[in-house]
């Protein structure tokens, strides 16, 4: 560990201030990405499995916070996809 990290303690770990200004481009690309019926697909395939899905009542907590990371990214895509209103 470098003395930097050590001087940090955990503070590293902590998530950044929430960024609620989206870069144009980005936007544009995933829009261009899932536009069209195509897109539409995947993105409904994508919330099928990740989205939707269901874990049993003894999942383990690993299983859980896995679970909960896909759900994250696909709806990261489809905020991200959709044109600003």
């Amino acid at each position: 560990m470098h003395e930097t990290d050590a001087s940090n303690g955990w503070s590293w770990f902590d998530s950044p201030p929430p960024d609620n200004t989206r870069d144009d481009a980005l936007s544009r690309a995933a829009g261009a990405c899932f536009a069209g019926p195509d897109g539409d697909l995947l993105l409904r395939h994508l919330r099928s499995m990740f989205v939707d899905r269901r874990v049993p009542p003894d999942a383990s907590d690993s299983t859980l916070r896995h679970v909960e990371g896909q759900r994250c990214a696909i709806d990261y895509l489809t905020r991200l996809a959709r044109p600003r209103g």
